[in-house]
């Protein structure tokens, strides 16, 4: 296998994981915020991340930026309402 394909590989596979992860730990926070609403603010952040790793994997592996821009500005709108939640401000 040459180099290049090897980097190749690493790369689908750090995407992936790293999606894996953050829907498995936003998932968590889903359940332990349907309890305790004091970590819903929590929630919307992670949501937001999760949505930036989402945006990465889809311009990246997918190809369809279309969509990419969709989850930028959610993510984005999502990390900006909990920022704005967690200072008082909203």
């Amino acid at each position: 296998m040459s180099n290049q394909v090897k980097k190749r590989q690493v790369g689908y596979q750090f995407g992936f994981i790293l999606q894996l992860v953050m829907t498995f730990i936003t998932t968590i926070f889903i359940i332990v915020a349907f309890f305790k609403r004091e970590f819903f603010t929590f929630l919307e952040f992670l949501l937001g991340l999760d949505m930036f790793v989402l945006a990465f994997n889809n311009y990246k592996y997918y190809k369809r930026s279309f969509f990419t821009y969709v989850y930028i500005a959610a993510g984005g709108a999502m990390i900006l309402v909990s920022i704005l939640k967690w200072c008082d401000v909203l």
